[in-house]
């Protein structure tokens, strides 16, 4: 996939505060103490005392401070404003931006007291490292932007850019796109490899490819589902897919392939690389196998509880009417007697 994923309008909504804030969280995270205001009270314009309380407050609850100060939320600035005994002036903010230099000055000692610092390439590493592994089990591009956002938080690292941690995201994918075909690499001799692309051509027997064959699931607990479910165990068996190892792959990651390749279209598979496309199908059938496995137990349990059941009804009804011919045969007897 692309390294850079996010649209525009994404980019200049993580790169700014939220619209809304909770009230919660101005409390937590937007009440000075006598040690800000100490930090804050030290600047002597009014515009520079609320433009490095508003770094303060934006790198303590995001992790970063935002470019454009001048959207901070008005809520935001009311907040903060009043603590400062000043009245809300948004072109306050403007002025203070002017000055480059002194937000620089402002930010690397609002790190210093916050106790958060900028990224090492050490850092980097072990964030890379990390992204990794995340991405090894889910493969959704906003949770792991969200992830990386707050690890950064937690370890008081400052956020860089969104287009640094949109890339960062994007190549941590690539990487484990890459990393999983290098494990599947044992399991594609070349009859699997035949066995996986057969799965996306129409079979004549079945009417229909057996990607769509396998993911389809039984609507009733019929003997003919039963039977169909025992079909696929079957199928997949005779590729001895049991036997496949993939004990080295992330069980996450097996089934997020496996969810892939149930809601891919034939097509979108086949268009696929093969780095993308076998790993996913290898993911596929060792995941049907267990639930076609599972499901026909499941059914024939429930065809057999069904049988219990009416044989159960039967049986009440027959004794029903024996009652009634055993009543009829006393009387009688009792009327001969």
């Amino acid at each position: 996939m692309p390294v850079n994923f996010l649209s525009e309008a994404e980019r200049v909504r993580l790169s700014q505060f939220p619209r809304d804030i909770p009230e919660v969280d101005l409390i937590q995270y937007f009440r000075l103490t006598q040690d800000d205001l100490n930090l804050i009270q030290r600047q002597r314009r009014s515009f520079n005392r609320l433009g490095i309380a508003v770094q303060l407050c934006a790198l303590r609850y995001l992790g970063y401070c935002p470019d454009d100060l001048q959207q901070t939320p008005l809520a935001v600035l009311t907040f903060i404003a009043k603590q400062l005994n000043m009245s809300v002036n948004v072109e306050d903010l403007g002025r203070y931006g002017k000055r480059s230099q002194t937000r620089t000055e402002h930010a690397q000692q609002v790190q210093d007291y916050l106790g958060f610092r900028s990224l090492k390439p050490k850092d980097l590493k072990n964030i890379e490292k990390w992204l990794l592994e995340r991405a090894l089990e889910h493969d959704k591009t906003s949770l792991l932007f969200e992830w990386v956002a707050q690890k950064l938080h937690r370890d008081k690292l400052v956020r860089p850019g969104v287009s640094v941690v949109e890339r960062w995201v994007g190549t941590a994918r690539n990487q484990a796109t890459q990393a999983t075909y290098k494990l599947a690499r044992p399991l594609l001799r070349t009859h699997n490899r035949k066995f996986l692309d057969r799965l996306l051509e129409k079979d004549s027997d079945l009417g229909q490819t057996p990607l769509n064959w396998l993911r389809l699931n039984a609507v009733n607990n019929s003997p003919s589902e039963i039977l169909n479910g025992i079909k696929k165990v079957e199928f997949l068996r005779n590729q001895r897919i049991h036997q496949w190892d993939v004990s080295k792959f992330n069980p996450n990651r097996l089934k997020l392939l496996a969810r892939i390749a149930k809601n891919s279209s034939n097509q979108g598979l086949q268009r696929s690389p093969p780095e993308k496309r076998y790993p996913i199908l290898i993911a596929f059938v060792h995941q049907m196998l267990i639930e076609a496995t599972d499901e026909s137990a499941d059914l024939f349990i429930r065809c057999l509880g069904d049988a219990y059941a009416s044989a159960k009804r039967d049986l009440r009804d027959f004794r029903q009417r024996e009652a009634v011919a055993i009543n009829e045969k006393v009387m009688i007897l009792k009327q001969l007697g």
